[in-house]
């Protein structure tokens, strides 16, 4: 039975990763930035977070491009119902996305997407074997169409993607689980996206975002040292125009490694994270991904 339910969870991570055709090119990845190794507290929280993607044109282009994408995110997280097994959670996100040519340097901010999500605890504190423990949710949700949109962003020479909202609502799932076996742990966590069409008619691509993670929870006076090690990935489909034809350009897909420090006390969780890229092919490799950012205070309650 217990090996049946490890598989279920892993099933349901690959199944993810099939399920997804091939990003809008640079940026989307801000949209999703989960909730990382709060999952393994099961708290309530209130968090404030940053999130920092960059892009630049391959050197065989005979052009210079740096994208930057920015995001600050304050969700809350709260359990509901018999149990506390009813997790809602609400995000309000801020955007800042820039590109720079050896000539200009353009800007577009505001604010993005909301997101709201309900999730169900699934399995809690199921113990598999002598002494680990297995915690699995899973979930739906909406990206609501509050951000700053702009259908006609290509008369100033942007991409669609440079939209700080999307213009059109989003689906989302989510599945997150937590195996922990004293102070060490993994976590698995998936989200997909599927995005309905703008007044336009343009669709932007789905999008899956998954992220495997290791980590140890060190004791120090007051305080919990927790540093982890994983792997992020993210696939991302075309996007279509109204005509159902893919646009040029969009799609695609990156693994990176990424490693972190968080610090815990009793109220308090806060955290930054570095991510490489290990593997990646975005715009039809026109463009490369850099280096990515992610730290986060929040409050437990």
């Amino acid at each position: 039975m217990i090996k049946k339910l490890v598989f279920i969870v892993f099933s349901c991570f690959v199944l993810g990763i099939m399920s997804a055709n091939a990003c809008d090119v640079c940026g989307a990845g801000a949209n999703n930035m989960g909730i990382g190794l709060l999952t393994n507290f099961r708290s309530n929280f209130i968090r404030m977070g940053y999130f920092q993607s960059s892009f630049t044109s391959n050197f065989e282009h005979d052009y210079s491009v740096k994208d930057r994408f920015e995001q600050i995110d304050l969700t809350i997280r709260y359990s509901l119902g018999k149990n506390n097994r009813w997790k809602a959670m609400a995000s309000l996100p801020f955007g800042k996305n820039s590109r720079t040519t050896h000539d200009e340097n353009q800007i577009e901010r505001g604010m993005a997407d909301c997101r709201f999500n309900v999730n169900y605890v699934l399995l809690n504190n199921l113990k598999v074997g002598e002494n680990a423990m297995l915690y699995v949710e899973a979930g739906t949700g909406l990206s609501i169409p509050t951000g700053k949109f702009d259908s006609s962003i290509h008369d100033r020479n942007l991409p669609e993607n440079f939209n700080i909202g999307r213009g059109a609502l989003g689906y989302i799932f989510q599945l997150n689980s937590v195996l922990s076996n004293g102070k060490n742990g993994v976590v698995l966590s998936a989200n997909y996206q599927i995005n309905s069409a703008t007044e336009t008619g343009y669709r932007y691509g789905n999008q899956l975002t998954s992220q495997l993670t290791l980590f140890r929870e060190l004791p120090l006076k007051q305080l919990k040292l927790i540093p982890n090690l994983g792997l992020n990935f993210e696939k991302i489909t075309k996007d279509k125009y109204t005509n159902n034809n893919t646009v040029p350009g969009t799609g695609g897909n990156g693994l990176f490694l990424s490693s972190s420090v968080n610090i815990k006390t009793e109220k308090w969780l806060t955290g930054f994270s570095y991510a490489i890229p290990l593997a990646d092919k975005y715009s039809d490799s026109e463009v490369k991904a850099k280096g990515r950012i992610v730290c986060h205070v929040s409050y437990l309650f």
